[in-house]
């Protein structure tokens, strides 16, 4: 796994728990089946790589800004400024 991929991951999985949701429930908002998203919170799918559709309905259910995933430099954002 990557470090970005790991960045991305805990970015998932901290909002999530914030939330206090389940990864059955953000699985469920954002309209995917909980293997999918599970995918994605373990990192071994990068968000970044998904299609957008699927990457945007991921950051809605999670109340995420999708540009904190990536920049014009394809460098991802420092999601605690």
């Amino acid at each position: 796994m990557t470090d970005r991929c790991k960045k991305e991951a805990e970015i998932l999985r901290k909002r999530r728990k914030e939330l206090g949701l389940t990864q059955m429930e953000a699985a469920v908002r954002a309209g995917l089946v909980l293997q999918q998203y599970q995918r994605f919170e373990y990192g071994n799918q990068r968000l970044s790589n998904a299609n957008m559709i699927t990457a945007l309905r991921v950051c809605a259910a999670l109340e995420l800004d999708p540009y904190c995933f990536v920049s014009n430099s394809g460098e991802m954002y420092d999601t605690d400024k």
